[in-house]
């Protein structure tokens, strides 16, 4: 299911959960179902480098919050749980971090909103004073994608023979595994909601066979801005709004 379709059914749910409604009170098990997975939100630092929060919220109500560098280094990871109030609310309760508890635990309060979790009560001296909305993220780790085709906004459109010959491998720690054609990758990626970016990426240089679309790829990579994950399909949109990348799944590797 598309993630806003799964952001706007949460939202009528937690409106029959707080007014009432013809169709029967939804229970709390089917909203923290439908809630849980990743988001994600990029808050510019104080020095002007920005960091990367990604919050887990699993079924079973445990909650992780990994805060990453602007490179995409995991620097902390907080853990806790998390509750649906009668309000329609979310409060997150965090209770320990790299597996040594609080004195006292983090609270934070969020609202879902058609843009995603928005954090309304939380400690501003840490987090700062702006707005602070958490996106939900694709699920695409875990997976090898194969590329279907490159579709640029002037029209031309790339289609390999073989889309096994270029792959995507995105892995839970943040790296990733490129195959591009004869030349292999390595480097990582950076999730922040729908945005995404590689970065610190090393290829092969070999020369690939007439026809090849090494390059075109490696350059797309580059180009990266945002994506969706649908219906075993990815998209990455490259920056500029200049094409999109088009992936099918193919196997898994976790």
């Amino acid at each position: 299911m598309h993630n806003c379709s799964i952001i706007l059914l949460l939202i009528a749910l937690i409106a029959c959960l707080v007014t009432g409604c013809a169709t029967p009170e939804p229970k709390p098990e089917e909203i923290a179902s439908l809630l849980a997975g990743t988001y994600g939100v990029r808050l510019p630092g104080e020095t002007g480098a920005s960091r990367i929060l990604h919050l887990s919220l699993s079924r079973d109500h445990q909650a992780v919050m990994k805060t990453l560098s602007h490179k995409g280094s995991i620097s902390l990871t907080e853990t806790g749980q998390w509750e649906v109030q009668p309000d329609g609310s979310i409060i997150l309760l965090l209770t320990a971090k790299e597996g040594r508890r609080y004195d006292k635990p983090v609270i934070i309060v969020l609202v879902l909103q058609a843009k995603g979790l928005e954090a309304r009560a939380y400690d501003r001296d840490v987090w700062g004073a702006g707005e602070i909305v958490f996106e939900r993220q694709p699920e695409i780790s875990g997976i090898v994608w194969y590329l279907q085709e490159i579709r640029y906004i002037d029209g031309r459109i790339i289609r390999p023979d073989d889309p096994a010959n270029y792959s995507l491998a995105p892995a839970e720690d943040g790296t990733v595994a490129v195959r591009s054609d004869c030349n292999e990758g390595k480097g990582n990626y950076i999730l922040s909601g729908a945005s995404i970016s590689f970065r610190n990426m090393a290829f092969t240089r070999a020369a690939c066979a007439a026809g090849s679309y090494s390059n075109q790829y490696i350059r797309a990579l580059d180009a990266a801005a945002t994506c969706m994950h649908e219906d075993g399909y990815l998209s990455i949109s490259m920056d500029m709004n200049s094409g999109v990348m088009r992936f099918v799944r193919g196997r898994i590797t976790q």
